[in-house]
């Protein structure tokens, strides 16, 4: 699940760490591909939110065109970045919930904080400004570009298999538990479910937005992005709950306990080396 070939991993060879226990899918046997894949419907409801009332909103606060591109490369450069990092850092996690769970997890909780402050931007400035002030409105701009900065990557720890480049974190471990858990020949089959579950999530999240949610669910709100980025942040957080629960991951045991650890600075260390020792092929693809 790294982005770069060259890049080191968590352990040094084989006779330092090894996986013990079994990758297995709790329940019946028609469920258990859907299980580990559901958690990518969460996903897509969350970015099809994002997608759809993130820029207005922006537009909606005063935030200048030109500085909504700038605003909008945390997708490209959350993909850059979190990808490859936390592949490498995942590879190596020997905690007893396996190496992927943790970080999706993580990542999951991250991000559902991050959608609610794009949906509550304003009235949690409010908490710290006067409203109505400029203050407040730049206060509101900035949270707001914040989230939406946390959100890609967050989510990049998290685009899946087909969509967009953005949202990488819980993506790239849903995509690596696919691949840890299922057998060969359940590959393709996984990846069709993949897909599905997207599917279904993109035509979820579209809808809940044309919904009038705070005529119906007032408790969340007055404003319709508030109550969708509440509802998509739990959809994120119930179906990744389901997968973590159902699916369980062989763990990595390290044979020799002083073997190095491959930290995040190291990390971000050799991708900056390995960008400017890319063949020319590449690294004129990359430049572009």
């Amino acid at each position: 699940m790294t982005g770069f070939a060259s890049l080191p991993v968590a352990e040094s060879g084989p006779s330092n760490a090894h996986l013990t226990g079994q990758s297995k899918i709790l329940g019946p046997s028609w469920l258990r591909i859907p299980s580990l894949t559901v958690g990518l419907l969460g996903v897509r409801v969350l970015w099809s939110v994002e997608m759809s009332y993130a820029s207005p909103y922006l537009l909606q606060l005063g935030l200048s065109k030109s500085w909504m591109a700038m605003v909008f490369l945390a997708g490209p450069l959350s993909g850059l970045i979190v990808q490859p990092v936390i592949g490498v850092l995942a590879d190596g996690s020997t905690s007893r919930w396996g190496r992927r769970r943790p970080y999706m997890l993580g990542g999951v909780v991250l991000c559902m904080l991050s959608m609610l402050l794009l949906g509550y931007t304003r009235p949690i400035a409010g908490w710290f400004t006067r409203l109505g002030t400029n203050s407040n409105d730049t206060l509101t701009i900035g949270l707001a570009v914040l989230s939406i900065y946390s959100i890609d990557f967050s989510i990049n720890a998290g685009m899946c298999y087909t969509c967009t480049p953005r949202t990488h974190l819980v993506q790239a471990v849903n995509r690596a538990l696919i691949i840890d858990t299922l057998p060969s020949a359940q590959q393709a089959s996984g990846n069709a479910w993949a897909s599905r579950m997207m599917g279904v999530g993109g035509i979820a999240g579209f809808f809940l937005g044309s919904i009038d949610l705070p005529h119906f669910l007032p408790f969340l709100g007055s404003q319709q992005l508030g109550a969708l980025s509440a509802i998509a942040a739990l959809f994120l957080l119930g179906t990744h709950a389901l997968t973590a629960m159902l699916v369980k991951e062989k763990v990595l045991l390290r044979g020799d306990p002083t073997s190095r650890y491959v930290s995040s600075p190291c990390v971000l260390r050799t991708m900056w080396t390995s960008m400017w020792t890319l063949p020319r092929v590449i690294r004129k693809i990359v430049s572009l």
